[in-house]
């Protein structure tokens, strides 16, 4: 038997009351539209609100509410803006990932700038440039771009290159 450990146990309680709970939680925030005649005529989105969770018997049930609005999709490049590599090496290689908003499947990412992807190798010191564009399947879009500083570590003195 463990005594005096309770504190610790429920510190450590999942924040939802059951499972019940944990599945709502789940539920979408929002659902992204096409546009739709006579009701969006452009790429929409409802938001959602739930409220009201019910378990029991019958199984899982809420109410909720949605409010249709505009879509105002986005992007961003994640990532470092400083990068370095000993010169010996010659190069690095970083990954960039671009996090979008507002953009429903399928989406199309193109890399451009000193990306052709999302891995990019450095080669040379100075600012470079990294944009990409995402654009979704009711043809939204958006770019994002940033400047990452790459510099060269030299050798020093009587250091050996490997």
């Amino acid at each position: 038997m463990f005594f005096g450990h309770e504190p610790i146990a429920e510190a450590q309680a999942p924040e939802y009351p059951g499972v019940g709970a944990l599945l709502a939680y789940q539920w979408p925030p929002e659902i992204l539209t096409p546009p739709i005649p006579g009701v969006f005529e452009k790429p929409s989105k409802f938001l959602l609100s739930w409220s009201d969770l019910t378990v029991d018997e019958g199984g899982v049930r809420t109410l909720g509410t949605f409010t249709p609005t505009e879509r105002a999709p986005r992007v961003s490049i994640l990532g470092p803006r400083e990068v370095s590599f000993r010169k010996a090496l010659g190069h690095a290689k970083t990954r960039y990932t671009a996090r979008h908003r507002d953009l429903r499947a399928p989406r199309t990412t193109q890399w451009s700038g000193d990306a052709s992807g999302s891995e990019v190798l450095f080669t040379s010191p100075g600012q470079k440039t990294i944009r990409v564009s995402v654009s979704d399947a009711d043809n939204l879009s958006a770019e994002d771009e940033i400047r990452v500083h790459v510099s060269v570590i030299p050798l020093e003195g009587s250091q050996q290159p490997f």
